[in-house]
């Protein structure tokens, strides 16, 4: 190896040391990832070891706690958290600003942004692993997996399966809202054969079983609830898993784009037929909670402006030429007949104002959005008094 090679390969290591060791810097100052991911199981451990009776033995449970059986549980939330919410949501986050695109003029390759995101959240899984097995052995006397190969066999191959499936997620999805609202789609459903909501031995139903054994967290924990109780974990368990890391990974690698206009040439069909789903029920809410306020003259979007910003609370935020997405693949122009206002991190209750003009006056048009369908209420109520008493 000659000296520029290893000098080259040393400036590699250092930009990616450099790169990891900013991102867990913005995921301290953003921790949503150390709060769902690490925090949430914690406290569930903590709660669930103080209560006496969960720590005793029953029948149907095989023989063991709750407290017992629920830590594998708590083992695949840390994981689903972080591979379906957290990663997907950063990267999609990354390609919608640009970020990534933007990466290609400099020395260092977006590749490294992916890594490094993708090793903050490995390392945060097995932070999150460790606090449980550590808090639960420590202070509320959990017997650790007797068989720890098996155990670590079957951790790494739920971390392959869920991190792939949140990677295919990071690869389909343009935009963050587009990102959260997959990984949502996949984490309760996955969550529940988890047996996060109430163990899936209390159902009873060879079907709910068997549709479990199929899929990735399902698998997982029977693989780590077999290393508990000191046995090597099934064959068909590890097999789903390594099935699930090999055909999503390739899927992720195939699909993935560093630029949302080479992911709408690429499979923007798929992106807008999901995003047409899970947008569908919000829409018709809105449409359906849309006001009309008339009011005298042709007030000028400037002076309606001004009289929301004068009319509604505080809390509230007035962007003057924007709207709604329509599609969670990203924003649609607007023009000056068109303010937005939103309230919340990240816009979370919001509403369209749309300026409509005509001879007998003007109509302002309120489309509410955001969640739940309280909020949308709200907004609606909210900005539709503001602009009545001011302007009418």
């Amino acid at each position: 190896m000659t000296t520029a090679t290893t000098r080259h390969s040393r400036s590699r290591v250092r930009a990616f040391s450099l790169l990891a060791a900013t991102e867990a810097k913005l995921a301290w100052r953003s921790p949503s990832g150390l709060v769902f991911g690490l925090a949430l199981p914690a406290l569930l451990l903590v709660i669930f070891g103080t209560i006496p009776a969960l720590g005793r033995p029953k029948q149907q449970f095989g023989g063991i706690s709750f407290f017992n059986l629920y830590v594998p549980t708590l083992i695949l939330l840390v994981l689903l958290v972080l591979s379906l919410l957290s990663l997907p949501m950063q990267l999609a986050g990354y390609r919608e600003q640009g970020v990534l695109r933007r990466m290609w003029t400099t020395p260092v390759a977006p590749s490294f942004l992916l890594a490094a995101q993708l090793a903050l959240n490995l390392a945060l899984a097995a932070a999150g692993v460790g606090l449980i097995l550590g808090v639960g052995a420590g202070a509320f006397g959990l017997v650790l997996p007797a068989d720890t190969g098996g155990f670590l066999l079957s951790v790494i191959l739920s971390v392959g399966a869920l991190f792939a499936l949140g990677l295919c997620v990071a690869a389909i999805a343009g935009t963050t809202q587009l990102a959260t609202g997959i990984g949502l789609a996949l984490f309760y459903p996955l969550a529940f054969f988890a047996g996060v909501y109430f163990p899936l031995t209390v159902i009873g139903s060879s079907l709910v079983n068997q549709i479990s054994e199929a899929l990735p967290s399902g698998a997982a924990f029977d693989a780590l609830h077999a290393s508990f109780l000191g046995y090597f974990p099934s064959g068909e368990a590890l097999g789903v898993l390594a099935g699930y890391t090999v055909v999503f990974t390739a899927a992720a690698v195939r699909w993935f784009r560093w630029d949302v206009e080479q992911l709408r040439q690429c499979h923007g069909g798929v992106a807008k037929v999901i995003a047409r789903a899970l947008t569908a029920p919000g829409a018709f809410i809105s449409d359906a909670l849309t006001r009309t306020v008339r009011v005298p003259g042709s007030p000028t979007a400037d002076e309606i402006t001004q009289a929301l910003r004068a009319g509604v609370p505080s809390r509230y935020e007035v962007q003057p030429g924007r709207k709604m997405k329509r599609s969670l693949l990203g924003d649609e122009p607007a023009g000056s007949d068109y303010i937005m206002v939103k309230s919340g991190l990240t816009g979370f209750w919001r509403a369209e104002v749309h300026i409509v003009r005509g001879t007998g006056g003007t109509s302002l048009q309120v489309k509410p959005g955001g969640d739940p369908v309280y909020s949308r209420i709200g907004v609606a109520r909210t900005v539709g008094r503001a602009l009545r008493r001011a302007l009418s």
